[in-house]
Formats: structure tokens, C-alpha cells, sequence
């Protein structure tokens, strides 16, 4: 099987209260005592470097800790470095919350401990009302698939997510049982977002759907803090084509950068949201016109640009406090993932499959998802 790799976000609490961003700072430099890591653009303190090159990070919040685990390729071995860092946590007299939502603190405790990423900085600049969702955190598992078997896999995966979402989710959040659905459609209502739905499951035919779906809302950031907000897609292809693959940007604090060809590549996987969204790691060698072909209808230079591809699975509420539960997760996902070669699966059903996946996060059991995936993990 190819690796997996896993980001897990726990909720961390002294005592009863979230952890502050002070609290936060001393037990990185007294307790923890590793390689310090910084926010790319603030320069901040954002983290530290554990053994076994695990790294723990605060996302959006102080109290929202994210432990990132290289890829392995076996279950079990991911599993283990689970449980150690959560006696980690216990070991730092620390408790985690059990549940994937904190009743909101409020704005003011969000701007006293709110973690310094250039890249939330641009949400607020962009008008996203972050801080509405600054106590929320989830589970979010990296497969890796071979570049041409992406958007079959990935359609695949969201078209489970409804019955995955139903099987495991167990929120007490706004009496729905995955909270992080309805907080998701609460914070479109009123944030401004990328595209239409973009936390709904989605259906991918080929790659041009998956850059057609990323390129139809507003474009956002590089993978270093720019924006790039200014552009029509058309004036971005024509100056990455007159430029050598550079072009004019505006840094998180405002004053003017350059963003490279692969900075922008690298940026674009943070436009979307679904249930489950490509990843990659993209060449050091991008041709500069593979914006101008995508806008021709041509696809081959931007896929052929990536080294490595992968797919993130999001919709994983709670299963930080509960990692038996994570573990049947992934050989869930796994046997989809090798099943979806051979096994035909009819996905003209998206709009089917939003509504059970906003049925699913109520508790209802979703017959069209449930179907499909019992034709994949029945061997």
C-alpha cells in the first residue's frame, strides 16, 4: 500500500479553561524543550519538533494543538505514535477536551491567543470571520494515490463521506451529531468563501473538473502568505508568462512580494474544503505556461508538474480522544482505495450525495452513500 500520513488536532485545556497563547509559549521553551518552529511569514512561534520527527503546531488557536505524523505505510505503527503524544499531553498535566468543538470563547479571547500565521491573517483580510470557528479541530488523513488515479479516488471518498460522517462522528455540538457540518454551513452563511458549497462532498470526472472547481471562485494565497486577490486568472497566466514565472504579490502585512509559479501551485490546496481534497507536492520545474494551457483547455503541464500526490480526508470529528475508532477509519479508506481500481461506481449522484452528507451529520443513515460504499469494502 502507498503511505498515509495524519494530522490530528486536539482541543487542550488547563484545568477547565483553554489554554492561553502564554501557557502555550512556556511549555514550549521550559517543558518541551525541542527544535522551535516558526510561522514562514510572522517569524512567530508557532510549535516545536518532537521524536520520531513528529511536529506539534497550535493552528487556529493556542488551545487547538495539531500533531503532524510523517507517512508510514502500515496502520498500526501510526496509531502508536498516536497514543504517545496523548501521553504527552497528560504528562504536561494538560487535559484534552472531549469533544471537536469548544463553546466559542468569544472575539477578545480570540485576538489575545490566536496563533501569529501570516495565513489567517489574509483569511481576515479576505473577510472570513475566523475567529466564529477558532475552537474547532478535527482529524485529517493524507493517502497517497498516483497522480492519474486522483480524481476517481477522490470522487470515490467524498462519495463515502456521508456514511463515514454517520458511522463515526459523535458531536454534542447544536444537537447535530457532526458539529463540524453545521459550523461549517453557519460560517458560509456569513463568511465570504472560495466557491459555492465548498464544504460539501464533490465529484471529480478528471483533473480539469478538480482546476475548474478550484478556479471558480476568488483566487487567495500563495504557499507563502501572498495574495494574489487582484487577478483575473487571465492576467495572472499573461504576467507568469511574461515574468519567467514570477509575479507581483501583496504579503500578509500588506507591502508588495514576488510568488513563484511553484509558490502558487503549492497555495492552491488551501481553496477548497470538501469532505476530502487533492493534495501534492509539486517539481521545482513548472513550466511557466501552465496557467495559459489550463485556460485552453489543456491540463498535461500542471499535472505533470507534480512530484507526489495525495488526498485529505477531513470530515474525521473526535477521533483524537478515541484512536481505535481512527484505526477503523483508515482500513476503511484503504480498502476503498484498492477496491476503486477495479470496481465500477456509478457517481452521477452529487446532489444525492450533499444532501445525505448533511442528513448523515444529524444521524441519519445515508442509503445511496452506505450502498456504495458496501459495494467497495465487500471482497
Amino acid at each position: 500500500m502507498n503511505s498515509i500520513g495524519c494530522e490530528l488536532e486536539v482541543l487542550v485545556l488547563k484545568g477547565s479553561e483553554p489554554l492561553t497563547r502564554t501557557e502555550f509559549l512556556r511549555i514550549i521553551e521550559e517543558e518541551l524543550k525541542g527544535e522551535i518552529l516558526r510561522d514562514p511569514c510572522t517569524n512567530d512561534i508557532v510549535g516545536t519538533r518532537l521524536e520520531n520527527n513528529v511536529t506539534l503546531k497550535t493552528d487556529t488557536t493556542s488551545m487547538i494543538w495539531e500533531f503532524s505524523f510523517p507517512p508510514v505505510t502500515n496502520t498500526k505503527s501510526l496509531i502508536n505514535q498516536i497514543y504517545k503524544v496523548r501521553e504527552l499531553i497528560s504528562e504536561l498535566g494538560l487535559q484534552l477536551y472531549p469533544s471537536g468543538y469548544y463553546p466559542n470563547p468569544g472575539i477578545k479571547w480570540y485576538i489575545r491567543n490566536a496563533s501569529p500565521r501570516g495565513h489567517y491573517r489574509l483569511l481576515h483580510w479576505y473577510g472570513y470571520s475566523h475567529w466564529k470557528i477558532a475552537s474547532m479541530a478535527s482529524t485529517q488523513i493524507w493517502l497517497e494515490v498516483p497522480v492519474n488515479a486522483l480524481p476517481r479516488t477522490l470522487s470515490l471518498i467524498n462519495a463515502i463521506s456521508p456514511s463515514i460522517l454517520e458511522k463515526f462522528a459523535n458531536s454534542e455540538c447544536c444537537s447535530w451529531k457532526e458539529y463540524r457540518v453545521e459550523l461549517w454551513r453557519q460560517f458560509a452563511i456569513t463568511s465570504w468563501a472560495t466557491v459555492p458549497e465548498t464544504w460539501l462532498p464533490k465529484v471529480f470526472r478528471s483533473w480539469k473538473d478538480i482546476l475548474d472547481y478550484l478556479f471558480s471562485g476568488r483566487l487567495q494565497e500563495t504557499s507563502m502568505c501572498k495574495d494574489l486577490s487582484g487577478y483575473s486568472l487571465n492576467e495572472l497566466a499573461s504576467m507568469l508568462m511574461e515574468s519567467s514565472g514570477q509575479v507581483l504579490a501583496r504579503s500578509f502585512d500588506m507591502s508588495l512580494s514576488t510568488a513563484s509559479s511553484r509558490e502558487i501551485i503549492e497555495g492552491m490546496q488551501r481553496w477548497i474544503f470538501n469532505p476530502a481534497i487533492p493534495r501534492w507536492w509539486s517539481s521545482r520545474n513548472i513550466p511557466n505556461e501552465w496557467l495559459t494551457e489550463y485556460l485552453r483547455g489543456n491540463t498535461e503541464p500542471f499535472v505533470e508538474s507534480l512530484e507526489r500526490t495525495f488526498i485529505e480526508v477531513r470530515f474525521l470529528p473526535t477521533l483524537a480522544t478515541t484512536p481505535e475508532k481512527l484505526h477503523d477509519v483508515i482500513e476503511t479508506l484503504v480498502q476503498v482505495l484498492d477496491a476503486g481500481r477495479d470496481v465500477e461506481v456509478d457517481l452521477n449522484i452529487e446532489p444525492i450525495i450533499k444532501h445525505e452528507y448533511l442528513e448523515a451529520a444529524k444521524g441519519i443513515k445515508p442509503k445511496s452513500s452506505n450502498r456504495i460504499l458496501e459495494k467497495l469494502t465487500k471482497r
